[in-house]
């Protein structure tokens, strides 16, 4: 969909979901409310870009446990392949 001189409202919603399907959904709802014509998340498979050795930083160790990895946090704040398809779904209606 190509539309010349026309502004898009586009939502941030990042990561912000932190991994909860349902809050995603939410997050959604939200940004139409707000008057959003789009929502745009970051999306990513940690295991592609992520040593499972990588130590986290230091705000990561005070807001997290501390026992996990770098890794192990990107994995629990991610959703799926399947979880984003079924976004995909959820139109902004």
């Amino acid at each position: 969909m190509i539309i010349k001189n026309v502004p898009f409202f586009i939502a941030e919603i990042s990561a912000n979901h932190c991994g909860n399907f349902k809050l995603a959904k939410k997050l959604i709802k939200c940004a139409k409310k707000s008057g959003a014509d789009f929502v745009k998340f970051q999306t990513s498979i940690p295991e592609l870009h992520i040593s499972k050795f990588a130590k986290k930083a230091n705000y990561q160790i005070q807001n997290t446990k501390r026992k996990e990895t770098q890794l192990d946090m990107a994995k629990k704040i991610s959703l799926s392949f399947n979880e984003f398809v079924k976004i995909k779904k959820y139109h902004l209606i």
